[in-house]
């Protein structure tokens, strides 16, 4: 699979299931801060793992394919993501969750997460809940 053809099918992933219009050329120049797993050049699962300050990373657009979820590959995909915040010397990982994503809501739990905060997204109107934990 080229860097094209996997910044589209993670640009495509985003735009439809996670409602962000994400372009390839977007994904592309940010490929390094992905996770994906994939079989047979199709991506199934992906999440964009980032250092916001000397502290903690953030995890941005968790996504599993229909028809690998409830087979732990999202816990599978935090757990990745919190080895990489882990080598890249953060000590909080944080994300952004919908209110209305109670699958996620429920892994970011099981995981270990602690929701700190919500507030309403003024551009949609969605109220979104920011989940911490501390890694070590």
């Amino acid at each position: 699979m080229t860097t094209r053809q996997l910044s589209q099918q993670i640009a495509n992933a985003i735009s439809s299931d996670l409602s962000l219009h994400y372009f390839p050329h977007e994904v592309e120049k940010n490929l390094h801060k992905y996770i994906w797993l994939s079989n047979n050049a199709k991506v199934y699962a992906f999440v964009r793992i980032e250092k916001v300050s000397w502290y903690q990373c953030e995890i941005m657009h968790l996504w599993v394919h229909p028809d690998y979820r409830r087979a732990g590959i999202g816990m599978r995909m935090l757990d990745l993501a919190r080895r990489e915040a882990k080598e890249k010397g953060c000590n909080v990982l944080q994300a952004t969750t919908v209110m209305a994503n109670v699958p996620v809501i429920k892994l970011n739990q099981q995981f270990g997460f602690v929701k700190v905060n919500e507030f309403v997204n003024p551009r949609t109107g969605h109220i979104l809940y920011v989940w911490q934990k501390t890694i070590n």
